[in-house]
């Protein structure tokens, strides 16, 4: 946690290979949230929406609590990330 300006350029190099992965587009969003992009957060939600249309703020909270995909143990930064969704526009 808190390295975001870092993160930024390496999922932008992982995303041009791999352009269809969302936890990279999550972990973006989350990423520009926290550095106050939010218009780059924003557009990132709109590129895992076209991605995956069904995509909800509600089924990222659900898989986070049942341990589906890559369930963080540090339950503050979890809830931390799913605010910054939710600021970037995922409903």
């Amino acid at each position: 946690m808190g390295r975001y300006s870092e993160a930024v350029p390496l999922l932008k190099r992982h995303l041009a290979r791999y352009p269809n992965q969302i936890a990279a587009h999550y972990n973006l969003v989350v990423a520009y949230v926290e550095l106050g992009q939010m218009d780059e957060a924003r557009a990132q939600v709109a590129e895992l929406l076209r991605i995956s249309p069904q995509l909800t703020l509600e089924g990222f909270k659900h898989a986070e609590e049942h341990g589906v995909g890559y369930p963080l143990k540090d339950r503050a930064l979890a809830a931390r990330e799913l605010a910054d969704v939710a600021k970037a526009g995922l409903k």
